[in-house]
């Protein structure tokens, strides 16, 4: 076993392994998800601490923002559904015991439906959510930033957000999903959209934006909101300025409906995605946490 891990490290260390194909080779030579992480943590130069601490890390309930590998807890597939006169593909995972679970559609960055969001929905998934994730790109995947900018900006808004109200609507159709409501988290371009859903779509319990861009809802679309929103800001990202975070929250509470808003001082833009220079560890832990906990209140869990 030693040989296969060295040689497991020395594959991703050269590039020749990416970061979901070591986690999963990992898990299974190691046998488990936990014992995964903690290698990954030690092949990238990890304090001996962190390693230790991502060892544990599923003991309880993981509000470490780092993935959390796709194990025999879960079950992910690619899926098709309705997308009002379009067929859009989405990546899904959901507990694989039998059960009710809370529904969570996840919104891509603008690089698209790649691993990181991929991730994310595994993520849920081992909170004890059903999560869709839909592929807004219909399976391209941007590396470099000219790609993601020539592929958002080939987006047709109304078909991004009727994809977005198809996986709502896909996932509350699905007979292990109660209520039938959706929480929705979306990033960069994807948080704006994320945004655009709590005052355009339907059957929305909830929704939590981080570092949401392109989108400046104005005081009528403030008033449309129909769902609870959580925001999260870099201090340091330019993309979504200030005074406009400000005047958006500020009018939520005038107008008495549910909201927060965090900005983190020191974070720059994309500080949740952690296969980016930009990853905040301290900063992601703790907007996951209060992700968690704002959809715990609003899709709960255990309620189902």
């Amino acid at each position: 076993m030693e040989a296969q891990i060295h040689r497991l490290v020395s594959d991703f260390r050269s590039g020749t392994l990416s970061r979901r194909e070591f986690l999963k080779r990992a898990a299974i030579l190691l046998g488990g998800a936990a014992s995964a992480n903690a290698l990954l943590l030690a092949a990238t130069g990890a304090p001996i601490q962190e390693v230790a601490a991502a060892a544990g890390a599923l003991n309880g309930q993981n509000t470490d923002s780092r993935p959390v590998l796709a194990d025999d807890t879960i079950e992910t597939a690619m899926v098709t559904f309705d997308a009002f006169g379009s067929t859009a593909p989405g990546y899904m995972a959901r507990p694989k015991a039998d059960g009710i679970y809370p529904a969570v559609v996840v919104v891509q960055e603008w690089w698209g439906l790649d691993d990181h969001i991929k991730s994310v929905v595994e993520r849920f998934a081992h909170q004890g959510y059903a999560a869709v994730a839909p592929d807004l790109y219909r399976g391209k995947v941007a590396k470099e930033p000219s790609d993601a900018q020539r592929l958002v900006m080939s987006v047709q808004m109304p078909q991004a957000l009727n994809d977005i109200q198809g996986a709502i609507n896909y996932l509350i159709a699905q007979p292990f999903v109660q209520p039938k409501q959706a929480g929705v988290i979306g990033f960069c371009f994807g948080g704006g959209l994320a945004m655009m859903m709590s005052y355009k779509g339907q059957n929305v319990a909830a929704v939590a934006t981080l570092y949401g861009a392109g989108v400046d809802p104005t005081d009528a679309d403030l008033q449309n909101i129909s769902a609870p929103v959580i925001g999260f800001y870099g201090g340091k990202d330019t993309s979504v300025p200030a005074p406009r975070i400000a005047h958006w929250y500020s009018t939520l509470a005038q107008l008495g409906k549910p909201a927060e808003s965090h900005t983190y001082p020191d974070a720059m833009h994309a500080f949740f995605n952690d296969t980016r220079p930009s990853y905040n560890k301290a900063t992601a832990d703790d907007a996951w946490t209060r992700v968690l906990a704002w959809f715990k209140m609003y899709v709960p869990v255990e309620a189902f």
